[in-house]
């Protein structure tokens, strides 16, 4: 051996031990919160909503005795505000809605009223310490809200009236105020209507009973949903459309997307000069054997649409994108499934963060559901795993608030004795210290933080972040002390010169 060898050991022992090591963790799925109460007690109470606004998370519910229920929590969830009662006392309210302005949050419900259905809403600029006095937004009765959006200070409550008007109220001021009804058509046979805002674009699509099928119609307004575009037929009454979903991007391009029976077809069509003219139908997914509870989002990639497809008494949830303004659509493909019961879908998306959530019925008799979901962090072009969020869900249904890459999703259980009980899951939403103890006050984000004090919490190395290091080091350092030893004994045997 030469006198080098010795060197050589403990440096081929440091490159053994570096090889071996594990590499940097890459950047991972976030992981979703654990499963939080954000209110329980309520009797027979429906759904629930909610909104983020800044570091604050917003709820909306509603109960037959207490009419419409809000909320706030600074802390993800963690804690909540006290309860607060909007609308008026002893009503219900049914359909919670909520939408984030960036400076306000709108609420939205219909409150039970045996002779008339109207919407009324309130507005908070504080992020729920205190509410407007509730207003009546829709004079109509017989309202059926179908969505509460928000572009900047543009806020669009969109219903229909019945089987009879398709209408929107428009605020310009984050919802201070409201405009009169405004009609986008009048028609007979009305089944549905979907709307989408972005910009100043306003887009509505609904399908209507005519002569013995289901046609799919579309209006867009180009000023914030005062005037429209006169109402184009999309797909006709031979090929029994019904479900249309409409979607509006950055650039003011519209999509309407819709289920075709005859054909057993998922169709879409566009336009790009604020309904003036659309395109013809095309095929957003060919030869489904059912194609139901069709979804369309706008998102930095292009347009999504999610849809649950039963083929052979299986159901499968399909997506497919478009990145050319929906001229065309990639091959479908599957986000999950086979299963052999999905119920409802449901698609949202904020930029680059799409999530599609699902459910299942995990014990008919008493009619539990199994809520679940995947994630897209680039606009809908991949999709991670199936996360099941709750087993045991009472409604068939979740209502979805997204920020950015914040993610919160909600969804109401049965408890003992008849009540119920509403639980939120999050990604990306920093929760608070609660620990009473903790010398930070998470809700003053001024408050100082002094390195020297030994009360103040100080930086510590993550736990797999310790063993990724410090094992490698603790091993190279044994190697490299080895090769000293190994080194210093063949000196001593080698011949005297």
């Amino acid at each position: 051996m030469s006198p080098s060898a010795p060197f050589a050991l403990p440096a081929l022992a440091l490159i053994g031990v570096l090889v071996a090591a594990p590499a940097a963790a890459s950047a991972s799925e976030p992981e979703w919160s654990p499963s939080t109460v954000i209110a329980s007690g309520a009797p027979k109470s429906g759904g629930v909503a909610v909104a983020l606004e800044g570091d604050a998370l917003i709820a909306l519910w509603s109960s037959p005795t207490g009419s419409a229920l809000t909320s706030t929590s600074l802390d993800a969830g963690a804690t909540w505000t006290e309860e607060q009662l909007l609308g008026r006392e002893n009503y219900g309210a049914d359909g919670p809605m909520l939408v984030s302005t960036g400076t306000s949050t709108v609420a939205g419900w219909v409150p039970n009223e045996n002779t008339s259905t109207r919407i009324e809403s309130s507005t908070t600029v504080d992020t729920g310490a205190t509410w407007s006095p509730w207003s009546l937004i829709s004079a109509y009765g017989g309202i059926v809200p179908a969505a509460l959006l928000a572009s900047d200070d543009l806020v669009v409550s969109g219903w229909r009236q019945g089987s009879s008007l398709v209408g929107v109220n428009v605020s310009r001021d984050a919802g201070a105020t409201w405009s009169l009804p405004i009609t986008v058509v009048a028609t007979p046979e009305v089944v549905e209507a979907d709307f989408a805002v972005a910009g100043e674009v306003v887009a509505a699509s609904w399908s209507r009973f005519l002569d013995f099928g289901s046609v799919v119609e579309a209006s867009v307004s180009v000023d914030g949903g005062l005037t429209w575009s006169t109402p184009q037929m999309l797909a006709g009454s031979a090929s029994v459309a019904y479900r249309p979903n409409v979607a509006v991007d950055a650039n003011g391009t519209v999509v309407v997307a819709w289920d075709q029976q005859s054909g057993t077809d998922v169709l879409a069509a566009r336009t790009d000069d604020g309904g003036a003219t659309w395109s013809a139908a095309t095929s957003v997914a060919s030869q489904p054997s059912l194609a139901l509870e069709m979804r369309l989002v706008a998102t930095s990639a292009g347009f999504v649409a999610v849809w649950n497809e039963v083929v052979d008494g299986v159901h499968v949830l399909r997506q497919a994108l478009s990145q050319d303004g929906g001229l065309t659509w990639s091959d479908a493909t599957t986000i999950a499934g086979p299963s052999p019961s999905f119920i409802s879908a449901s698609v949202d998306a904020d930029g680059d963060t799409v999530i599609a959530t699902w459910t299942e019925v995990a014990n008919p008799e008493l009619s539990l559901f199994t809520l679940r979901s995947s994630v897209s962090h680039d606009g809908g072009l991949t999709w991670g795993a199936t996360t099941e969020l709750w087993p045991d869900a009472a409604s068939g249904a979740a209502n979805v608030a997204i920020d950015g890459t914040r993610v919160v999703v909600a969804a109401t259980f049965s408890t003992e004795g008849g009540a119920v009980e509403h639980r939120m899951r999050s990604i990306g939403l920093a929760q608070a210290p609660t620990d009473p103890t903790d010398p930070i006050d998470p809700t003053n984000p001024t408050d100082p933080i002094d390195p020297t004090d030994p009360a103040a919490p100080q930086p510590e190395l993550a736990e797999s972040g310790a063993a990724d290091v410090t094992l490698p080091l603790t091993l190279a350092a044994a190697a490299l002390l080895g090769g000293l030893l190994l080194m210093l004994r063949s000196r001593r045997s080698q011949p005297q010169r």
